[in-house]
């Protein structure tokens, strides 16, 4: 890699981490090989939490067909294989040595979402030490998408993108290209599930409705009312729907 390109790809690293595009109810976020740049990046814009990280319990090089998730599996296709950091996968970036998912030698991936999830953000990062394109696409519930394009290296250059979707969508599933007949593994895989902070009655959006819902639960423990999660519903409650009035995002 020449000092030139270096400079030129850090360049637009520090453009893309700034950068969120949408296309109607789900938007693209591009993050660069950091930490920060990555998840931080992410948990910035992301309207959605917890954001869960994803794990498989399986044996190291076993090929498996999905990656569970408190929401449901993760669907996988093609099978890919469970490798770590320095134990089958040679690379990554920040310092990450855990678990990452190989795509069986092949140049494609299609990560199908369980049923809820509004958020899905990863890192990936090409086989080869040399620079590769990649093609990042989310698929939304109202049949919306949104498309990263990156090239990304493979030595140390595991590279973050994320997708989140907007007005109560849910995010269907996320495919990965890779614009060469190789391979790539994608790690530090996280989704959340659809939420909207204040909104008890799930209309998407935050009005008397709510307010409504929380005094008829009144002084109730263990209720969707219990907005604070503080075990029971009072003015606390009260406060957090009035603080977000309005439509969901």
């Amino acid at each position: 890699m020449t000092a030139q390109h270096a400079a030129s790809n850090a360049v637009a690293l520090a453009i893309a981490a700034l950068t969120a595009t949408s296309h109607a109810g789900i938007v693209a976020v591009n993050g660069d090989t950091t930490l920060e740049g990555g998840w931080g990046l992410f948990e910035e814009v992301c309207p959605y939490a917890p954001l869960e990280v994803l794990v498989s319990d399986a044996e190291l090089f076993e090929f498996i067909p999905s990656i569970p998730s408190s929401l449901g599996d993760v669907v996988l296709d093609p099978l890919h294989q469970v490798r770590a950091i320095g134990d089958g996968w040679g690379t990554w970036s920040h310092g990450y040595t855990g678990q990452v998912f190989e795509s069986s030698n092949m140049p494609d991936g299609v990560y199908t979402m369980p049923p809820g999830v509004g958020a899905f953000d990863a890192y990936v990062e090409p086989g080869p030490f040399q620079w590769m394109p990649f093609v990042m696409t989310g698929y939304a519930s109202d049949d919306t998408w949104a498309m990263i394009e990156e090239e990304i290296h493979g030595d140390h250059g595991a590279s973050h993108f994320g997708f989140y979707t907007t007005d109560g969508a849910t995010l269907v599933r996320v495919e990965v290209h890779l614009l060469a007949m190789t391979h790539f593994a994608i790690g530090e895989l996280r989704l959340a599930a659809v939420s909207c902070h204040g909104d008890v009655n799930g209309d998407w959006v935050v009005d008397v409705l709510d307010l409504i819902e929380v005094l008829a639960e009144w002084g109730q423990h263990s209720s969707p009312a219990d907005i604070t999660g503080d075990g029971v519903v009072d003015v606390l409650d009260l406060l957090e729907v009035l603080g977000a009035w309005g439509p969901c995002s």
